[in-house]
C-alpha cells in the first residue's frame, strides 16, 4: 500500500512505477518472497480520495481481491500514516521502521514496534506471531 502523489503531480507515470514495482518484486524474490499484490495512491494530498492513507481504500480493495482479514495483517511502513492506517483497519500491529521517513514520524504516531529497519520488523512479527499466523 503505497501514497504516490509523484505521479499526480507529474514526476512519474504509472508505466515507471511499474517498473519500480517489477524490481522490486525481483529483488525480494531473491529472498524468497512473494508479493501478492501492490496496491497504489496515486492522487495528490488535497484531492478527495479514500485511497490515500491513512484511509482505508487500498486496504478495502486488497480485502477484495484477496480475501485477508485486516485484524489478522500487520502494517509496517516508515511514516505515521502507516501506523494510523494499521489502526483504522485494526490491523493485528502497527510497526514504524526507522529507515526512509522512519526517523522524521518517530513523534508524529505510536506504533506497536519501533523497528530499527524491515529485518527488525520482520523478526518482531515472527517472534511474536510465528511463520504464517497472522
Amino acid at each position: 500500500m503505497t501514497n504516490q502523489s509523484g505521479i499526480a503531480r507529474g514526476y512519474f507515470d504509472l508505466e515507471t512505477l511499474d517498473r519500480v514495482h517489477d524490481r522490486l518484486r525481483e529483488l525480494l524474490a531473491g529472498f524468497g518472497v512473494t508479493v501478492d499484490g501492490i496496491y497504489l495512491c496515486p492522487h495528490g494530498p488535497d484531492e478527495d480520495c479514500d485511497c490515500r492513507k491513512p484511509l482505508p481504500g487500498m486496504v478495502d480493495q486488497a480485502v477484495a481481491e484477496l480475501g485477508f482479514d485486516p485484524a489478522r495483517a500487520i502494517m509496517v511502513g516508515d511514516k505515521a500514516v502507516d501506523v494510523e492506517l494499521g489502526r483504522a483497519v485494526n490491523a493485528a500491529a502497527s510497526i514504524l521502521v526507522l529507515t526512509g521517513h522512519g526517523m522524521s514520524n518517530q513523534a508524529k504516531c505510536t506504533p506497536d514496534l519501533l523497528a530499527e529497519d524491515f529485518p527488525a520488523a520482520a523478526r518482531w512479527i515472527e517472534e511474536r506471531f510465528g511463520r504464517g499466523d497472522v
